[in-house]
């Protein structure tokens, strides 16, 4: 035993055979059972994910490693997958294998959109993840890859979507500008613009200010503007944009857009109704001439039927035979004096005679000719359109 304790190996022996509080086997193999736990349940869960890994060799670009979700996306054996080159799989989104260099180049990490070459489904879009790592002196490039396809279509049918609308709002010939609760604008369609460029005489920047807009057009001064953009309720005002010598009459339509109880949009309409509210107020004005001059006129009935009366006493008692020539021509303006009287002159000869016999103008008011200057110019294009 003494000679056993002075053997030099006699502790390492020990530690061999798992004699002695030292042994490896009650030291290092626990150690080394808790990492292959540890490795066993890591790849438990890399094996069980949905996205595909495969482990790359630098610069060679040879697979070392693979997890089964790789093996099922291709749906090739692992013997038709391991020690192959990665880009015999793996195509950027031109379709040309992916080139490691190329990619460490870029970085340490990159993301890129690309394809994996399946058996069963041709070309899988994917969402490809590299990370470059050094072991040693060896590198490695680990990819993940997520299965994007369900993604690719939605952001179709959002393209679509989004193509769909924006030809809708483009099709529209009212004003249409989509502010966001700031008052910058998101999106606004073709006659919007053209309003834009008439309005303020310069060109639409790329983002707009709802409020220098109603600054550049003098809509601003009006507080029903101001109480409309500080509403979250839909509503609408009339506004005048004059333009020198010109005014033009717009509505302006306001639909929020609120979500979860915040108003975070607006959709505004903006309508030129110059046009319209010149022939209101043509109309009103015709109407309210004529109405006044039918007045007139049940005046002038009782003075031209007294004159005749007496005209035609007059000529009965003096010369009955005359009288009886004359009497047709008394009826007949007469007659004519009571049509005036229930109103079945024609409208147009109506019109007609209060013109040339009493000079009315129904294009008095300023705001009217302005109007007519203004719609003249950019509505018509053809001054014989409205003659008043």
């Amino acid at each position: 035993m003494k000679d056993a304790e002075n053997d030099p190996y006699y502790e390492l022996r020990k530690k061999l055979l798992g004699l002695g509080d030292s042994s490896f086997r009650k030291t290092y193999y626990p150690v080394l059972r808790h990492k292959q736990m540890e490795l066993e349940r890591f790849r438990i869960i890399l094996d069980h994910i949905n996205d595909i890994v495969f482990l790359i060799s630098y610069p060679d670009g040879i697979i070392v490693d693979y997890n089964l979700r790789a093996i099922e996306k291709l749906g090739l054996k692992p013997h038709e997958v391991i020690s192959r080159e990665i880009s015999a799989f793996l195509f950027d989104d031109l379709g040309k294998p992916v080139s490691l260099k190329a990619m460490k180049d870029k970085g340490e990490r990159i993301l890129i959109r690309a394809e994996i070459a399946c058996r069963s489904c041709g070309k899988m879009p994917v969402e490809a993840d590299l990370s470059f790592t050094k072991y040693g002196d060896e590198i490695y490039c680990a990819i993940v890859c997520r299965d994007i396809t369900e993604r690719i279509q939605m952001e179709r049918l959002i393209l679509d979507s989004e193509s769909q609308y924006r030809t809708t709002i483009e099709a529209i010939t009212d004003g249409i500008l989509v502010i966001n609760s700031s008052g910058r604008s998101i999106i606004y369609n073709e006659a919007f613009r053209d309003m834009y460029i008439r309005f303020t005489g310069e060109e639409i920047p790329e983002k707009i200010d709802v409020s220098d807009f109603f600054k550049q057009t003098g809509l601003s001064e009006s507080g029903d503007i101001h109480a409309l953009m500080d509403s979250m309720d839909s509503g609408e005002i009339i506004g005048k944009v004059l333009l020198d010598d010109k005014m033009a009459v717009i509505e302006i339509k306001k639909i929020p857009i609120i979500h979860e109880f915040r108003h975070e949009q607006s959709v505004l309409i903006i309508r030129d109704i110059t046009l319209n509210s010149v022939l209101d107020e043509l109309r009103k004005d015709v109407l309210y001439q004529l109405n006044r001059n039918m007045e007139q006129f049940a005046i002038l009935n009782d003075e031209i039927r007294n004159p005749l009366q007496a005209l035609s006493g007059t000529v009965e008692l003096k010369n009955p035979a005359l009288a009886g020539e004359i009497q047709p021509f008394i009826n007949e303006i007469n007659m004519i004096v009571r049509r005036l009287d229930i109103g079945w002159l024609e409208s147009e000869k109506v019109r007609s005679m209060i013109k040339r016999h009493y000079g009315v103008s129904v294009l008095e008011k300023d705001e009217i000719r302005d109007a007519v200057h203004y719609i003249r110019e950019f509505r018509l294009g053809d001054e014989n359109t409205i003659n008043p």
